[in-house]
Parts: structure tokens; sequence; C-alpha cells
């Protein structure tokens, strides 16, 4: 049964106003049943309330007819025979009792009290003698057989107002038009107040209703299925959402905020990054959690790419957890990796996401649907729900929404902080692929000298990357060099960027991924070092030295 309960006083005008502008998307039968009264007595509540004009016409009196006392003579000590009283009680009402024994209700009430005995109530007295006034034959000629409320009434011999009352009386709830359209044969009070209060949402374009599940179209150009019933399988699951009455409250949605304030004249500081509270999240119902999640990606869509610049206090902590890196928990069965233990969060992604170019994320997450999957991947986790955790979230692509596209990566800069470290290099080292600058930023903790010829680091430096770093840069003119490092985002390396320099270092430095080492494997390198780069994979990839 609807947990839509409502206890109204007819005499508390306040409460029948705040009542029905409550429920005012709701039908004369819904509030009627929400309220455990008849469809008349909300029509009269509405009047008294001040919102319906009670509408005066011309009728003929009506004869109102006499209460119809039975031919029965109650014995001299009725009060104290009870199988007497007991015939009586079944047989008629308290106030065709009283009419017998000369008394009034009140004092007949004690009485009746006195023996245990109890009166018809007030619906078991006004029940309709109608053979067809059952809950059984009302639910199946409206509900399972879908007929009108016209013909259930014509074919019931009452009047479609009657047939009406007994919707409410048997917790039926009532089709309208839409539903009627769409072929729904049967919605409850909470799935139209669901309906309702979906519509007035501004994420929300169009709320559709079908047989068995409620369509959702919203402004960020996604949709998405609600569905009262499961569903076995289901074409796109990332779309379907089984619904309850307790899980698709809408009460309080969490709000899309700015991450690190606004200035004085509420702009923001830093507009790239917008969250989600995530205990707010955690409080919200399912259907909440949805829509705070469309919210935050028709912003993110809308808004278009936008430089994801950081504080300097947040920047100098994340440079300083770096510096204090410890060797050991990137060492792991004999080589390295790019899971630190005991680290859910490696430091020196801020720093590249600041002063290098992560517009290549833009790509994927423009599109609303990819956009809304990252989303949905990263509210399963317990990390905070911000930009930085998003952009995370897609380079990690654990759910495997990318397929047939190579997936952006964002390595961990302290794993060549460590591997300089271990080799103990010294002196000048040459970046042939600049990345997303996890080598540069592993240069200035290792204390090398840095030198490119890739043009998209001068970016970073116009950004201030080397006077924050104190890397000592030089671009590259082709000078002979100590150490030459070439790496394409974790991804299979081509070769023939890398033979251009093989005379011009001392030592070359190649990553090449398990799956084609054999290529590398034809340019006969003089050892490997192995580093995990693959969180469910344990094969090891190959840093391959020259």
């Amino acid at each position: 049964m609807s947990q839509l309960t409502a206890t109204l006083d007819p005499k508390d005008t306040v409460g029948l106003r705040r009542f029905f502008q409550t429920y005012n998307h709701l039908s004369t039968n819904d509030q009627a049943q929400i309220a455990n009264v008849s469809s008349r007595t909300i029509r009269r509540m509405r009047i008294k309330a001040g919102i319906a004009v009670k509408v005066t016409t011309a009728r003929p009196p009506r004869s109102r007819k006499a209460l119809s006392i039975p031919t029965v003579v109650a014995p001299p000590d009725w009060r104290f025979n009870r199988p007497w009283l007991e015939r009586m009680v079944s047989i008629y009402n308290v106030c065709q009792i009283a009419k017998i024994v000369n008394l009034s209700r009140s004092t007949l009430r004690p009485i009746l009290k006195r023996h245990n005995l109890k009166c018809k109530t007030l619906k078991e007295a006004t029940r309709p003698k109608n053979k067809c006034c059952s809950h059984e034959w009302c639910h199946r000629h409206y509900v399972v057989l879908c007929y009108s409320q016209q013909k259930c009434a014509k074919l019931a011999g009452i009047s479609q107002q009657t047939f009406s009352d007994w919707l409410n009386r048997f917790k039926i709830p009532v089709r309208d038009a839409e539903q009627t359209e769409r072929g729904r044969t049967a919605i409850t009070i909470w799935e139209k107040d669901f309906i309702a209060r979906l519509r007035q949402q501004p994420v929300v374009g169009k709320v559709f209703v079908r047989d068995g599940y409620i369509h959702v179209r919203y402004k960020n150009f996604f949709w998405e299925n609600y569905y009262t019933r499961a569903v076995p399988h289901p074409k796109r699951p990332y779309t379907y959402f089984k619904i309850t009455e307790d899980n698709s409250r809408i009460r309080k949605i969490p709000l899309v905020y700015p991450e690190y304030g606004v200035d004085l004249d509420g702009s923001h500081r830093f507009p790239a990054h917008i969250c989600l509270s995530r205990p707010d999240l955690e409080a919200a119902t399912l259907v909440e959690k949805r829509l705070a999640i469309h919210e935050y990606a028709r912003q993110l869509v809308r808004r278009g790419w936008i430089w994801p610049s950081y504080p300097e206090e947040v920047l100098r902590e994340d440079y300083s957890r770096i510096e204090n890196y410890e060797l050991s928990k990137y060492l792991e069965n004999g080589g390295f990796t790019t899971f630190p233990k005991g680290q859910t969060s490696p430091p020196g992604r801020k720093l590249m996401m600041h002063f290098f170019d992560f517009s290549r994320f833009w790509a994927i997450l423009s599109r609303p649907q990819m956009a809304v999957r990252f989303l949905n991947t990263l509210e399963r986790r317990t990390v905070k729900f911000n930009l930085f955790n998003l952009l995370l979230t897609v380079a990690a692509n654990e759910d495997t929404i990318i397929r047939r596209q190579p997936v952006p990566n964002i390595p961990d800069p302290v794993v060549y902080a460590a591997i300089f470290r271990q080799l103990k290099l010294t002196g000048t080292m040459l970046d042939i692929s600049v990345g997303l600058g996890n080598r540069a930023i592993a240069a200035s903790v290792a204390g090398l000298r840095y030198t490119t010829a890739d043009p998209t680091f001068d970016a970073a430096i116009e950004r201030g990357f080397q006077s924050f770093t104190g890397l000592e840069y030089d671009k590259y003119d082709g000078q002979q060099v100590n150490v030459a490092i070439y790496d394409e985002g974790f991804r299979a390396p081509d070769m023939q960027k890398v033979l251009p320099y093989l005379e011009k270092a001392n030592k070359l430095l190649v990553f090449c991924p398990h799956a084609h080492a054999h290529e590398v494997l034809k340019y006969k390198p003089q050892t490997a070092i192995r580093i995990r780069t693959r969180l469910f994979k344990k094969v090891p990839d190959y840093l391959f030295v020259w």
C-alpha cells in the first residue's frame, strides 16, 4: 500500500489548503484515496479551503426519506438480554436499534459496550448491496480487462460517479487520459506523484508514461527508463533503473557547487572545478542521485572545455608529496609499479592537469552519453565527486566504456622519479614525447636537466611550470645528452621516432606494453625493466634500455 497518506481536519482551512497545494497535480480520486475519504468530501473540502467555488443551481427540493423503523418490540429485560442484543446488532445499525428501544444513540452505546458488542461502522452500514461491489470484480474489469469507468458502471448497473466511489473504497488508482492513451493498465498513486514531480525538475525535458516503466528525457540529450518491475535482459543496462516508492522520492537533490569557492563578485575562482557533496549523495534516494548526476553532466557539457587550473596551495601540497615519496612503495617483484602500496591517489596528477594540455579528454566528455556513463562509475566509487576524479575515472576506463578508440592515460610521474633514482641517472635528459608532462615532473624531482624538441612543452613553460618546479630546462637543438626517454602514455611505441636519437644519447629508455614487446626486441635492447601499468592484469610491461 502507498505511504502517501494524510489526515484532514475539515475545520483546519490552512491544513486543507496546504494539502491541496501539495497534491494539486493529482486527480480528485487520488486525493480522496490519500485522505481516505470520498470524492464528494474532497470537493466539499476544496470549497471550504477557498480553492473551488460552490456552484448553486436551481434544483427542485428533494423529499428526504424517513428512517425506516423496524417493527420489532423490545423485551422488558433487553438491557440484560445479551442474545437479543447480539441478534439486533447483527441485523440493524445503531440508529435503528435506538429507535426500537426508544433511547438516544449516546445512551445506547455504553449499554452495548458493557456486553462487548459493536455495531456496524459507517462504512459497513453504507456498503452497497450490489453484487458487483467487490475488489475482485472492480480490479478484473477496470485493471485486467482495462474497461473504462463508464463501461464498468454500465455493466454494474450504476452511475459512473458511483463506480468512481467504488474505486476509492477499494484503493484502486484511477487512470487519467495520458495513461489510457499509452496503454497503461495499472498505475499507483505514488507513480503519478513521481511523474508530476519529475516534470517540475529543471534538468528534465520530457516524461513519457509507458506500460510498466517511465521514460525520461533529460536536457543533457540523454534518456533513462525507470521500471516499476524488473527487466530480465535490458539492451542498455546503464539506462535501466528499478524504482520503488521509497527510492523514487524527490525531496532534497544534491546541488552542484564550485569546489574552490567564489570571489566577492560572485564569479567562480576556478570555474573548471564543480563537484557534488559525497555525504549528500549517500543520503539521497536513487532518483535524487540520478537528477544530481544529470545536472552535473548538463553543466559539464554545455560550458565546454575549461583548462583545469588549481589554487597555488593545492599545487604546493601536491608537489611536496612528490618530493617526499617512498621508493619502497613503487617496487614490486623486482620491478616497478604505477600503483604504489597504501596510496589510493598518487600525487602529481593535479600538477599535470594544471600545466599540461588535457583537452584530449574533452573528445570523450563532450558526448553526453559518455559523460553520464563515466559519472555513473564515479558515483559508485568512494572518492570525492569532482572533475579531478572524473578525469581519473575516464583514464582508468574500468567498465570498458570506451571500446573503439585509444583511452587517454594519466601516468603517475613518481614512478619515473623512482626509476631515475634507482638507475642513478645524472646530467641532461631528452624527452622525445612530452605527453602529459609526467617525465618533466620526474626530472625536476630527480634533479636532471630537462630538454625536448616537442613544441607542446612551450605551453607549460608559459603557464609557469619551470618557475614553479625549479626545473633546469633547455630547448633541444641536436646536442648530445646523457639519457633519452620515449613513452607514448604507456601505449605502443613508434620506433621510427626513436631511431634519429640513438647516436645522440648515451643511454636510451623506451616504454613498450607486453603485447608489443616482440616488435621492440628486433632492435636488440641491452636489458629491460619491468613496470606494472595495468591494475587488473598481472602481466608486466617493459622499459627497454639501450
